[in-house]
């Protein structure tokens, strides 16, 4: 079921968003992940050793399984681009903030690191063609494969996960507010 969430609560991402009257329908598996996102890093934050903070990172994972819908079948998320860019060999690579100093999703910046991945974007994808039309702040809709968190420590995973993000489409649907 899809539920419909102000964007003023909602996308007021980094000072990015649409305009204030309109609604952004975050589908549940969306709604339910960034919500478990949110309140394990608030437990993160909260624990006072370190046996509780690996507890939670199992806690986590468990309620993410427990989650409707299939992180390999990621259908029409929302976020705001908040980075993207080409490597040495014209490839792209993006992030998009899907909630305010908290989650991202991405692709890898450079080739080394995703050399297993192949997450970074070629010139011939209909990707690469819709995303070179896109700018930092736009509010887009994507879809995609979302796979582990890029983050190197437990604690950047718990607080601020970046997610390795598959692009298989992106579509603008709004710009960036103004102040």
């Amino acid at each position: 079921m899809i539920r419909s969430i102000l964007l003023l609560v909602t996308l007021a991402i980094s000072g990015a968003g649409i305009a204030a009257d309109q609604a952004i329908n975050y589908s549940d598996f969306q709604q339910g992940f960034m919500q478990a996102i949110a309140e394990y890093s608030g437990k993160y934050k909260k624990a006072e050793n370190e046996l509780q903070k690996s507890a939670l990172v199992t806690e986590r994972f468990q309620r993410f399984t427990k989650l409707k819908g299939d992180p390999k079948h990621i259908k029409d998320w929302i976020g705001v681009v908040e980075t993207m860019g080409t490597n040495g060999d014209g490839k792209a690579y993006a992030t998009i903030r899907l909630s305010p100093n908290l989650l991202t999703v991405s692709t890898w910046n450079n080739a080394f690191s995703d050399a297993s991945d192949h997450s970074l974007i070629p010139q011939s994808s209909p990707v690469f063609k819709k995303l070179a039309l896109m700018k930092p702040g736009n509010v887009v809709k994507f879809s995609g494969r979302l796979k582990h968190a890029k983050n190197m420590t437990e604690e950047g995973k718990m607080l601020t996960p970046d997610f390795l993000f598959i692009f298989t489409d992106i579509e603008k649907i709004g710009e960036r507010a103004q102040p």
